[in-house]
């Protein structure tokens, strides 16, 4: 069977997109991120005492959210830059450690955190970095799927020096400038071929 040098173009530009890669390395300034406290069995929301245990935000490279227990009482901030997850707990104004809890969030969470990703892209490592100074605090006490993490801090002790970040990897939506412009040249070179073909049929 003879292939036309149009579908042949046509062939190559297919294996070619489909080979080529379709999300880039970037980081998660600019990114949306809603974050929800569980813990008791089921989402905390006590809504009383000037609490707050949810909340949306956009990553800007510093604080973007507080956990203020009712009272109010100030936990920790949620922090965000480009590359990690930090949960300061220096404002905090309560005495730890963390309680039992039933589960509250399967698959990880008793007493503790999900962070939301509420805009393109998604996370495809998460790591404990070494500034992280929380004693027990390890791989079993989070997990994450590619839009979100969950944290558990269940009889975990904290101060007001307690700091835990996570290292994550994030692959944003948009194609690499690679896949761009390749995308771009096989398009001119298909529609350059189509044009030639109908210039042929007319001569």
């Amino acid at each position: 069977m003879r292939i036309s040098k149009f579908g042949g173009l046509v062939a190559i530009g297919l294996v070619a997109a489909g080979l080529a890669p379709q999300t880039a390395k970037a980081d998660m300034i600019g990114s949306t991120f809603g974050w929800q406290y569980y813990g008791g069995g089921s989402a905390y929301n006590p809504d009383t005492g000037g609490s707050e245990t949810s909340g949306v935000f956009t990553d800007n490279g510093g604080a973007g959210g507080s956990f203020i227990e009712p009272g109010p009482l100030e936990v920790f901030d949620i922090e965000a830059d480009g590359d990690t997850i930090t949960f300061d707990y220096s404002p905090d104004t309560t005495i730890g450690p963390w309680s039992s809890s039933p589960l509250s969030l399967a698959p990880t969470i008793y007493n503790g955190v999900a962070i939301t990703l509420l805009s393109p892209g998604s996370w495809d490592s998460v790591t404990i970095d070494p500034a992280t100074n929380m004693a027990g605090f390890g791989t079993s006490n989070f997990s994450f799927t590619d839009n979100q993490i969950e944290i558990d801090w269940q009889d975990l002790p904290f101060s007001n020096s307690t700091i835990v970040t996570l290292d994550i990897g994030f692959e944003s939506a948009t194609p690499e400038p690679g896949t761009l412009s390749l995308m771009l040249l096989l398009s001119l070179a298909i529609s350059f071929c189509a044009a030639r073909r109908r210039f042929r049929r007319l001569a």
